[in-house]
Formats: C-alpha cells, structure tokens, sequence
C-alpha cells in the first residue's frame, strides 16, 4: 500500500514543558506572536505549550488561517486525524490560496479514506505549487486509492523529478507495478524503502553483511528477519523452504508471537525471537526482499498451503468448539475478524465495526466464532444478541498456532485484511476476504482472485468507503453455501476464487 508523507510540519520530542512558559512582562500580544511562539514550542516537543499558544493565538483572531493550518500540522503529529483534518478544513476556507492548506487537508483526507475529496484538494495545491513533491506523493497515493494506477504513476513520476529525496517516491511507485504484476520492476524498485526512516532500526542490525540478492548460497548461513506486520511475515514466510532449498544454512529472526508457527519451517534451534543474540552470518535477506532474490515472477508465487497447526492444538481446538457450541450442529462453522492493527497507518480504510456486520446476522445456519483477539465485551455482547456465537475461551486464541488450530477446525474465515486472514490462506484454509475498493498491491486490483492464495475469495468495495455493498455480498453467498448443505470435510468448500468486483 501506498505511504502517505507527513513532512513538513512541526517537528515533535517525546513530552511536553509544562504550561506557563510566557510569564505576565513577556506575554504576547498580537497573533503572529502567539503563532511564533507556538511553533517554537512545537520544534521543541513542548506540544502542550504549543496547544495553548495556537489557542490563544485564535482567541485574538478566529479567522487566522496560519493558525489553523499549524494547528492542523500539530494534530497529524499527534495521531489525531479527525481533529487535523477540522483544522485544514478552517485553514483552506479563510487561505483558499495557500497551497500548504490545500495539501494539508489532502494528505489528511487520504488518511481516513475520503480519497475523493483528498484528490481535489491535492490538485489543487498542485496547481498553486507544482514545486511541491510531497503535494505530488500524496496525490499519487490518493489515485492510487481511486483505482486509478496510471494517474498515480505520473504523480510519483513528478515527485521524483523534484525531489533529491526519492525514496517515498520510489517505494510508492513500486506498489503500483506491483499492484499491477510487473514484479521485474517492482521488486527493485521496493528496495528503496530502506531509505524511509522507518525502517532504519531494522536494517542497522544486519548492515554489517551484505544483502543477498540470489548468488549461490551453497555452504552459507544467511539470516533471514521480518520488517513490516505479522500478516507480512506470514505471507512472505512462504519463500522460506526456497531459501533452505538452495543448500543454506538458514535462519530467520521474527517477533515472538511467530516463533512457535513458523518453527516447522526451519531446523530446531533456527528461528529466533526478535531481539535475541543473533548468531554470525555470511548473508542476510528481509523475507519481503526474497521475491527479488528469487527472481520471482507473479505467475511462479509457491502457493500451496506451507503452515499447519500440530494435532495437539488441533484436538484441543476440535474439543472446544463442540463444548461451545449450540446444542444442533449448524450447517456451516465461520469465523470472524473485522478489524486490524489500529496503529497501522490505513487501518481505517481497512477496518469495520461490528454494525457493519448486520447483514451477515441475517443468514441462520451459521455459527460464528470470534476470532478477533482484541474483541471488547461490548462488542461481543452485542454481536451475541444477534448471531449464534460459539464462546470460545480465551486462551483456544492466545498465540498464532491456537489460532491456527481453531482455523483448521471452521468450515470458513470471513476476514478484512488482516494477520488473521494472512493464517488462513498459508493454512489452506476457505477465505472470504473484505477489501476496499482500491488499496494494497497484495491483493492486485486488477485480479479478481489472489495469485497469493487460491482459498480466498475476494469481495471488494465498487465505491471507496462503502462497506455496505461488500458485507451484504457476502452474507448473499453465505446464504447460498448454507442452503447447498453442510461441507463433507472441515476445508471441503470451494476453493476456486469468484469474480466478485460489482
């Protein structure tokens, strides 16, 4: 998916000076005192100092557009989107011409799904400043949202003819080929991505050993490592046997949560938990560079089924769900995610509440298990008052591998994208996959199945937000697997992808 970049604002430290730094002799008195002082005080990290110079600055003039665009900049830095974006909104009403308003309110625009309205907005700051690479960035990414690949090529082309910076731009113009399948270009380009600043903490630990690129690694130990999410790792862990494949001695460091799923894919003793002492190697590869490594083109991905949960798991997952269950075995055992990683930077285009979820209340027959881990009480009770839920304890999802062995024991998984849904498809497993209408190259706009996994089925939005048109397609064919009968076998539904994009 697209990175957005948030540059150009306030630059914010951990923690924040305590109020009252302005004493009565020294108290500003006109606006651009107050503004000044504010972004003094924002350079600084001082970001309660900075509220309040900003407020006071606005308490002597509501209509200080600059106010409400730094305003604005100090919100995003703070994560509040909803607040940043009402800033914008004031700032581009009373500076119709400032082309930061413009981009301002665009880059926060895209954030929250509102591509549309994001777009007009960027072209407009375009327009005023076409100097500007990070107004050319952000309105890529807001085409490139749109399902509009070749605009968004032309803005990433634009932003890398500006900018000494390429990275952001280069990394993002890699999504796009690889949305589209053009992995030759894609998977070089990608590599630019250790140049953002977010992954500088990761690539520092293995900088002292080149980088394998696909020479003979016959008699080598190389070191294998995840960068991104879980869900990354789980979908890239697939390339690990072609890696042991060409005579390595590998190895592969993960955030714990993984070791214990991934452990059937290496040696005893070869798969490390992140920030354990890592042993000497020759060669290092982040897993999400192993498709350039490997020369992988798209229709070569390995996708059969590579990740399984052990019998023991399986028998305490098999012995659970009955004890749970309704008294009549229901046709068809489905689990359930709806929501990601909240940190994540499109977890709102990404996500659903639990009343977007109605429709598929609808269909009797089912029987659910939550397989959403962060799950509230509120949000199961309420969903209990409407679907038959089978309560599974806590602990049957208390790591990746339970997890797993829950998975294997459902007929099916509805999911958005998240590690749940990654699980599900390296296990074999049906997917029913919920996705916006345009949003991330694993899942190839431009295909209506996934390369990736053959066990998904995937429902997209036809209108950017609209979750409405997808959830009540699924609950459509889940009506009609209901009434074709129970499955024969745990993973027996059908496996071929639909063509379901309207």
């Amino acid at each position: 998916m697209s990175h957005s970049r948030t540059t150009q604002e306030p630059s914010l430290a951990n923690g924040a000076r305590a109020r009252g730094s302005a004493g009565p002799r020294d108290k500003p008195q006109t606006v651009s005192m107050w503004l000044d002082l504010g972004n003094a005080r924002s350079r600084a990290g001082q970001v309660l100092d900075a509220i309040e110079c900003y407020g006071n600055a606005l308490r002597l003039n509501p209509d200080s557009g600059h106010t409400w665009n730094n305003f604005g900049n100090l919100f995003m830095h703070l994560r509040d989107v909803d607040s940043a974006v009402s800033c914008y909104r004031n700032a581009v009403r009373l500076l119709p011409s400032e082309a930061q308003c413009a981009y301002g309110l665009g880059r926060a625009l895209n954030l929250i799904g509102c591509h549309r309205e994001a777009r007009a907005h960027l072209a407009r700051s375009s327009g005023l400043d076409p100097s500007h690479a990070d107004v050319w960035i952000n309105l890529g990414s807001a085409h490139q949202h749109l399902g509009h690949p070749r605009q968004a090529l032309h803005c990433f082309d634009r932003a890398l003819a500006l900018s000494i910076d390429r990275a952001e731009a280069e990394t993002n113009r890699a999504m796009i080929l690889l949305d589209q399948g053009n992995f030759a270009e894609g998977w070089l380009a990608y590599e630019h991505r250790w140049e953002l600043p977010a992954f500088a903490n990761v690539r520092e630990r293995f900088v002292h050993r080149p980088q394998w690129k696909g020479e003979p690694l016959e008699g080598r130990r190389i070191m294998l490592y995840g960068e991104q999410g879980l869900g990354d790792m789980i979908q890239f862990s697939r390339f690990i046997p072609n890696v042991v494949a060409r005579g390595a001695d590998v190895f592969l460091e993960v955030p714990e949560p993984l070791r214990d799923l991934l452990r059937g894919l290496l040696a005893p003793g070869h798969i490390l938990a992140r920030g354990e002492s890592l042993p000497d190697f020759d060669l290092h590869c982040p897993l999400m560079s192993l498709p350039l490594a490997l020369d992988l083109e798209l229709n070569a991905i390995p996708n059969r089924p590579w990740l399984r949960a052990t019998d023991a798991l399986r028998q305490q997952a098999r012995q659970a769900i009955p004890a749970a269950s309704l008294p009549i075995r229901t046709p068809l055992r489905a689990g359930l995610s709806w929501r990601g990683n909240p940190t994540h930077l499109w977890d709102r285009i990404r996500s659903l509440t639990p009343h977007h979820l109605a429709p598929l209340a609808q269909v009797s027959g089912v029987e659910w298990s939550l397989l959403q881990h962060d799950a509230t009480p509120e949000e199961t009770a309420a969903l209990s008052r409407t679907m038959a839920l089978a309560m599974i304890d806590e602990t049957q999802l208390d790591g990746f591998l339970p997890t797993a062995a829950l998975i294997e024991e459902l007929d099916l998984v509805i999911s958005v994208d998240t590690a749940t849904a990654h699980l599900t498809g390296a296990l074999g497993k049906p997917l029913w996959l919920m996705l916006p209408a345009s949003y991330d190259w694993r899942w190839h706009s431009h295909l209506s199945e996934s390369p990736w996994y053959p066990s998904a089925r995937l429902f997209r939005q036809t209108e950017p937000g609209d979750w409405s048109g997808v959830v009540e397609r699924v609950a459509a064919h889940l009506a009609q697997l209901v009434a074709a009968g129970p499955p024969a076998e745990s993973n027996s539904l059908p496996a071929h992808p639909i063509n379901d994009d309207g």
